[in-house]
């Protein structure tokens, strides 16, 4: 899906909407293939010197990859992955203020602007920001915010694995294990399939993001920066790791994947259970939720989870009360009244462990029930693969109910829930009359949603002998939706491009520090309200880029 010419192009939008033509040039001609240096400068009509600056540029905003062969030279190609999470930073810094408070929107919005850096350097830069002295309740207060984030997944550990594509990192962990002569001398399935197990098992220990083991902070490392720092973080526990202050991090973009798809089965929880129901289902998701990209299993060993019925309890009135509005957080990531003063336990009705376990058991014999289990003795257990693919589903059909006229959304539901049917006994099963029916399957097969297959009765294939099968295959539609949401996209941007350049001499006339922030004052009327009325365009398009965003978490992320 990723290497799609409309995704390609949706990155190189984005590059040029944050970074300008130039760094856009150069990542549209490396996300068409891997070059060289000198091969760049050729293709892009650039002097060798200004490609390898460029290049540079790009490499240390991680929208590049490099990699240096064995005896050959340096080859680079676009990391598409960074640059389409480019429009996810607003989203991450906006929950985390949700849940830890503005200095925690501080916080992942500075590492977004940083790509990476040690705790150190992130603390510095949100106190130069902040514009306060670096003294000890300063500092202490932003560590342990850093912490608190990296424990929820907002942040996560980097990886020197993690600077490389993975075709390279793997390769290179392959020519370690075995020479390309040994590589070569392997005959028979079992050793082939013992060798990719062996690469598997190396590859998963090099872009772990926790600092067990195989992360940096073996005994050697802790004690070394024990004696270099005096000051700063250290001796921390991070998600039941010790992590120092000179631990590289990095914002945690997956953390989107994880909240959309609890917004998606939060709705849906809304409408039959209420908002306590929600608030319940959405807290025991949040449990089972993978961390990051790089300790996501593959579909086929997505495993389940037992809810933890007591942390549950105690997430569920937290959010309640965030929920309510009857709290904020505050700063340093403690919960206060809005107005100000420490809550007190009147402020807000908790939920009982009585209650918890009669809505969980409701929840369980409803829509949910493919996915989340009651297993007896008050447990119970999420089973991740089935609900990512409940997920996608409910994704697939609220996009296509805004697309299609009636039957077809009914259509389509009844063929997920029945599977392969004919025609007549979709007629009877949908109440449908056979020509509307027959206009409605055309229309979707002509989209490509729906395909027909053919299953003749003898092997003469005669008409009337053969069985004709209308079927939905869910790979094959959530592509197609989500190239249809790539161009989307892509054409918002162009909007975008376009309403600045009709207005190109005002926004350079607002970069000057002396506009900046007197707008109305320094500005003529006129200009003033054709000004306002942009930043409004401006902020719709970036609010539907954003719920396009959602779209794309659910049905290629997860």
């Amino acid at each position: 899906m990723t290497t799609s010419p409309n995704f390609k192009h949706l990155c190189c939008e984005l590059v040029e909407d944050y970074y300008g033509d130039f760094y856009r040039t150069i990542f549209e001609c490396l996300a068409s293939a891997r070059f060289t240096a000198p091969q760049v400068a050729q293709k892009c009509h650039l002097p060798l010197r200004q490609a390898r600056a460029g290049l540079a540029g790009l490499v240390q905003l991680r929208l590049v990859y490099h990699h240096t062969p064995r005896d050959a030279a340096t080859v680079y190609s676009a990391n598409l992955t960074n640059a389409y999470d480019i429009i996810r930073t607003g989203r991450l810094a906006q929950e985390a203020a949700r849940t830890h408070g503005d200095l925690a929107a501080t916080i992942v919005a500075t590492a977004c602007e940083l790509g990476f850096s040690t705790i150190n350097e992130l603390r510095d830069r949100v106190l130069l920001g902040m514009g306060s002295d670096e003294d000890s309740k300063d500092a202490s207060t932003v560590d342990k915010l850093i912490s608190k984030l990296l424990d929820d997944h907002f942040l996560a550990h980097l990886r020197k694995a993690h600077f490389g594509e993975v075709h390279d990192v793997r390769r290179e962990i392959e020519l370690k294990l075995l020479s390309p002569a040994a590589i070569a001398k392997l005959t028979g399935t079992k050793a082939k399939q013992e060798h990719q197990e062996n690469i598997n098992r190396n590859y998963d220990s090099v872009v772990t993001t926790s600092t067990s083991e195989h992360g940096y902070t073996n005994g050697h490392y802790l004690q070394s920066h024990r004696q270099q720092n005096g000051n700063g973080m250290e001796g921390v526990i991070m998600n039941g790791h010790h992590t120092t202050a000179s631990t590289l991090i990095q914002p945690n973009f997956y953390k989107i994947v994880e909240i959309a798809q609890i917004e998606v089965v939060g709705d849906q929880a809304r409408k039959t259970f209420g908002k306590r129901g929600a608030t319940i289902l959405k807290c025991a998701i949040r449990q089972a939720a993978v961390p990051d990209i790089w300790s996501k299993p593959p579909p086929s060993e997505m495993p389940s989870h037992q809810i933890n019925t007591y942390k549950l309890l105690e997430e569920v009135n937290d959010e309640q009360q965030r929920e309510e509005g009857r709290y904020m957080s505050h700063t340093n990531g403690t919960l206060i009244n809005g107005n100000g003063n420490h809550h007190n336990s009147e402020s807000a009705p908790e939920v009982s462990m009585d209650d918890l376990e009669n809505e969980l058991m409701l929840l369980t014999e409803s829509i949910f029930h493919s996915w989340l289990e009651d297993v007896g003795r008050s447990t119970y257990q999420i089973h991740k693969g089935p609900l990512d693919l409940w997920t996608r589903t409910e994704e697939i059909l609220r996009i296509l109910d805004s697309r299609l006229d009636p039957p077809a959304p009914r259509i389509l539901r009844i063929l997920i829930d029945k599977g392969k049917l004919e025609e007549r006994t979709l007629q009877e099963i949908g109440l449908l009359g056979a020509k509307e029916l027959r206009q409605s399957l055309s229309m979707l097969k002509q989209m490509g949603y729906l395909e027909l297959q053919e299953v003749p009765r003898n092997p003469a294939r005669q008409p009337n002998q053969t069985v004709f099968l209308w079927s939905y295959e869910q790979g094959r539609v959530a592509t197609l939706t989500l190239e249809h949401v790539y161009t989307a996209m892509v054409r918002l941007l162009q909007l975008l491009k376009l309403e600045r350049k009709k207005l190109a001499g005002t926004l350079t006339k607002i970069e000057r520090e002396d506009v900046k922030g007197k707008e109305e004052e320094m500005l003529a009327p006129g200009e003033f309200i054709v000004l306002s009325r942009f930043r409004r365009v401006e902020s719709w398009i970036w609010g539907e880029i954003q719920r396009l965003d959602f779209s794309v978490a659910i049905l290629r992320d997860i």
